[in-house]
C-alpha cells in the first residue's frame, strides 16, 4: 500500500521535482565551470591587432615562463581600430587583468597618456601568429601599471625586446 502513496506523491508533485532537478543541473554546470575547470593566468597579453594563431604566440611565450598545472598564458587580441574595441581594451586595462600590451606606437602612446602603462620598448622581430602585412610593423610592447603577474610579465617583456 505504501508503494501507491509514493506514486501518488510523485504524480502530484512532478512539476516541482522536475524544476528542482533542472535547477540543480544548471547550478552544478556553472559551479563546474567557475571552480573546477577554471585556470589561472600565468601571464596575460593584449595584442591590439587580431592574432590569427594565438597558439604560436603562446608556444613562444611558454618557453620564457614556467606555466604550472592549472595555469595558462592568456592571449587576447582585439582590433583597436574599431572604436567599440577601444573601450573594451580600456576596461581590461583598468580592471588590472592585463600584464602586457602589444601594439603600434600610436596605440601604445594613447594608453600611456591615459596612465595605464608603465615601461615601453620596441618589439624585436615579427609577432608569432600574426600575418606579416597585419599593419603592426615596428610594434611596441608595454607593461601595464597594475599588472597582476609581475614576475612572468617582466620575463615576457624582456624576451619581446631581445628576440
Amino acid at each position: 500500500m505504501s508503494d501507491w502513496k509514493v506514486i501518488k506523491f510523485i504524480r502530484r508533485h512532478i512539476a516541482v521535482i522536475v524544476s528542482v532537478l533542472i535547477t540543480l543541473i544548471i547550478v552544478g554546470y556553472f559551479v563546474n565551470i567557475m571552480f573546477v575547470k577554471n585556470k589561472k593566468d600565468a601571464v596575460s597579453v593584449l595584442v591590439l591587432k587580431p592574432v590569427m594563431d594565438t597558439s604560436a604566440l603562446e608556444h613562444e611565450l611558454s618557453a620564457m615562463i614556467e606555466v604550472g598545472k592549472g595555469e595558462e598564458i592568456h592571449i587576447q587580441s582585439i582590433d583597436f581600430d574599431v572604436p567599440a574595441n577601444e573601450a573594451i581594451a580600456t576596461t581590461w586595462l583598468r580592471s588590472g587583468t592585463i600584464d602586457i600590451v602589444i601594439g603600434r606606437e600610436d596605440q601604445i602612446e594613447f594608453y600611456e597618456a591615459a596612465g595605464y602603462l608603465d615601461e615601453i620598448q620596441s618589439v624585436e622581430g615579427d609577432i608569432p601568429g600574426m600575418e606579416a602585412d597585419a599593419g603592426i610593423e615596428e610594434a611596441k610592447a608595454a607593461l601595464t601599471a597594475n599588472m597582476p603577474h609581475e614576475e612572468n610579465a617582466r620575463a615576457v617583456f624582456a624576451f619581446l625586446g631581445k628576440r
